[in-house]
């Protein structure tokens, strides 16, 4: 993800388990996994609220 030998870091974060649960049933609709779905939430959610 970062590119280059760079590593991406790690954030870990808890959530109530019918949100993992819809996380990952949107993850599989979509065809990718949880991991790459969270990233683009956040990073859109960031983008909305940039400022």
């Amino acid at each position: 993800m970062s590119g280059g030998a760079k590593h991406s870091p790690v954030v870990q974060f808890r959530v109530p388990e019918t949100m993992e649960e819809a996380l990952d049933a949107q993850a599989e609709r979509e065809g990718m996994t949880r991991s790459r779905l969270a990233r683009k939430a956040l990073d859109e959610y960031l983008e909305r609220h940039a400022g």
